[in-house]
């Protein structure tokens, strides 16, 4: 039971780290190809496949026999829709102001789109790992639920986004002057990352258990089942 639990954790991240290496690759050659332009393109094809996938994965929930298996397969799906739509959104407008800030778009000195851009990823992440209301009971306790893909997902996007912009932007100057802040934002984004995760390894389960909860419910309204 517990390696079937691990597959579908790896499943998830899995698929969830293929696609977000794949649209970071496609959208900095579209970048550098065509601007924003080719930016957008890649944005609103990646959506546009993302909106097919959520239609099947519905579709195949109101049509396959109910039970324990569909609604654990049906979670999957939707987990990792949630966290690929988040990192769409996330990334996407990221990489648009970090686009705006390059060209000084609309005559904006580039120091103000990053104090724009810091004040939106300052926002973003004051939002709790851990819901603090409507406590609800898990196996035999009371927990509030966590809500860590819209609080975790935007963290790591930004993260992720803050260090490969500055690899694209420093990495090819070998200079002395320029090793030290390379080495200091690889090991602060490194350590972040590892914090972030083991937040959401003591959070995860109860997350899960929330989302399954949800899924089933879902699906038993969308059948009429009692």
């Amino acid at each position: 039971m517990k390696l079937k639990q691990y597959s579908d954790v790896l499943a998830i991240w899995l698929s969830s780290s293929v696609f977000i290496l794949i649209m970071t690759a496609l959208v900095v050659l579209a970048a550098t190809k065509y601007g924003p332009s080719g930016v957008l393109a890649v944005l609103v094809g990646a959506e546009f496949i993302l909106q097919i996938y959520k239609i099947v994965y519905q579709f195949i929930a109101c049509c396959k026999p109910y039970g324990l298996k569909l609604v654990k397969r049906i979670t999957n799906c939707w987990t990792i829709y949630m966290i690929l739509n988040t990192t769409l959104c996330t990334g996407g407008l990221f990489a648009y102001l970090l686009l705006f800030a390059e060209n000084n778009t609309c005559g904006i000195p580039k120091s103000v789109y990053f104090v724009i851009i810091l004040a939106i990823a300052c926002l973003l992440s004051l939002i709790p790992i851990q819901r603090f209301l409507n406590p609800e009971k898990y196996a035999g306790k009371k927990w509030y639920p966590a809500k860590l893909i819209s609080s975790f997902v935007p963290r790591f996007v930004i993260l992720y986004t803050f260090v490969v912009y500055y690899i694209l932007a420093y990495a090819s100057n070998t200079s002395s002057s320029h090793i030290i802040p390379a080495l200091c934002v690889a090991y602060i984004g490194i350590e972040r990352l590892i914090s972030m995760f083991q937040t959401v390894a003591v959070y995860s389960k109860l997350e899960y258990y929330s989302m399954f909860r949800d899924t089933a419910k879902w699906i038993r309204e969308k059948r009429h089942i009692d």
